[in-house]
């Protein structure tokens, strides 16, 4: 559930000087960082030599930008290297560089009205190519109307799996894998959960993959109605029957999972993975809260600024004083962007222009048809509803959906509910289920691309034990 870009955006300018007899070539994987006040930002980039130049594409793992195509790539005579590339609504951001050694390029980067040092390295990625799956895997389209939803199908090579795990991503357009940062989160629980005898179905979100449709006009209606397609898929196949069928929703993923449960008997038994149990707009609150706290801003500024997108988001619901209210967040954001500390504000040419841009983009990110649908969604409304058994799964690091918000509203609606349920909290974990080295960094990117020790054993043992509803 990461809704928050970063506020911090990109646009290179030359620093280094180097005088060489032959131009060096670009062709290949390089690797380095952007230096952002002493943090490091990782940058991955690969170019292809074309006959008329290069293509290349960059990931910023950090910021969940991978694969970025790059634009108007060039070495000149002198050594000095150009590239840059569309940054979606945090605009162009532009590299200016220089070759130190043939294996090594320097410069500075600039957008948006900010400049920082950046140096890349040549490197070799790691293979990976993958083995044969043990088991079967079958890629199927499911139709919801006029949607076709895209996703694959896996199943024990020996015996029948009687249990089917349907899983539903988090927030973002995702490709059935759930691909964050490199860690494919559906793809290694699909591979674990078949290996111990039960089949998964994981799906493209709409407008990605093999789906059709739009992403940006999906509401949670919508996200629920494509999950219940698939679940009414596989109650009546004949092809592969399961006489259970188990949600899991990671992140968003559980609100979805947890509303269709609420209303679908079809449905058995529910996974909920780093879930929230509060509204959205509160989750968006803290999230904030932390960031601006983490860039020195002070404090009752934050307040005042956070109260006023929540008057944002309030005018949009009710469709109500809404220039208003937007005009009044602009003001609040510019004026707590100017506590910010001097040497952020040096790295910024036009602070009133960065802070308008910045404000706006936080509201057209939270008022998307999803996110108007989400904002004041109260997920313990299906909690209290459910007649089957739950387990619910926290990572003590987490710092999108915490433990500290998010467990008690949960258990006092599962509670509720008068169901089994069984609530598991990994002290280690952060929002992926990553080993995390501190709950103070969410470096997702820098972290192994693998579960912590113990968490897929206890979603397979909790599946293969639990009631049937």
């Amino acid at each position: 559930m990461k809704y928050l870009s970063s506020l911090f955006t990109l646009f290179f300018i030359l620093t280094h000087s180097l005088t060489a007899q032959q131009q060096p070539s670009l062709a290949g994987d390089w690797k380095g960082y952007i230096n952002i006040n002493g943090q490091h930002l990782t940058n991955k980039v690969h170019f292809d030599k074309q006959n008329n130049g290069y293509s290349g594409t960059i990931d910023i793992p950090q910021q969940g930008a991978m694969g970025l195509h790059l634009q108007k790539i060039r070495v000149t005579k002198n050594d000095s290297v150009f590239f840059e590339f569309e940054a979606g609504g945090s605009g162009l951001a532009k590299y200016r560089g220089h070759f130190k050694t043939d294996s090594l390029i320097t410069g500075s980067f600039h957008q948006n009205g900010y400049h920082f040092p950046f140096k890349i390295q040549r490197f070799t990625p790691v293979s990976t190519n993958r083995k044969p799956l043990p088991y079967h895997h079958k890629d199927i389209i499911i139709k919801n109307d006029s949607i076709k939803i895209g996703g694959t199908l896996t199943w024990p090579e020996h015996g029948k799996a009687n249990q089917l795990v349907v899983m539903i991503s988090g927030s973002g357009a995702q490709t059935r894998d759930e691909n964050v940062m490199g860690f494919k989160i559906f793809d290694q629980m699909a591979d674990y959960l078949t290996q111990h005898g039960i089949a998964t179905y994981r799906y493209d979100d709409r407008g990605t993959g093999e789906s059709t449709g739009r992403f940006d006009r999906a509401t949670l209606d919508t996200l629920t109605s494509d999950a219940q397609a698939i679940v009414t898929y596989f109650s009546g196949n004949t092809d592969h029957h399961f006489n259970t069928i188990t949600l899991l929703g990671h992140s968003q993923g559980g609100i979805v999972a947890g509303k269709l449960a609420a209303r679908d008997s079809l449905v058995d038994k529910l996974v909920l993975m780093s879930s929230p149990s509060i509204e959205l707009y509160k989750v968006l609150n803290y999230q904030l809260r932390r960031q601006f706290q983490q860039a020195h801003l002070k404090k009752s500024q934050i307040a005042k600024t956070l109260t006023a997108l929540n008057d944002v988001l309030k005018a949009y619901r009710d469709n109500k004083n809404i220039s208003e209210a937007k005009k009044y967040f602009q003001n609040q954001f510019s004026s707590m962007m100017n506590t910010l500390p001097d040497s952020v504000k040096n790295h910024i040419n036009d602070l009133n222009k960065f802070a308008t841009n910045q404000a706006n983009s936080l509201i057209a990110s939270f008022t998307t048809p999803q996110m108007l649908s989400l904002n004041f969604y109260d997920p313990k409304s299906d909690l209290r509803k459910l007649h089957i058994p739950v387990l619910a799964l926290f990572g003590r690091k987490d710092i999108q959906v915490r433990i500290d918000k998010n467990r008690a509203p949960m258990q006092t609606a599962l509670d509720s509910a008068g169901i089994s349920y069984q609530i598991n909290v990994f002290k280690d974990a952060d929002h992926l289920y990553q080993k995390a080295k501190s709950v103070e960094n969410e470096n997702y990117a820098m972290l192994p691309k693998h579960f912590l020790k113990g968490f897929l054993p206890t979603i397979v043992n909790w599946i293969k034990r639990s009631n049937d509803k």
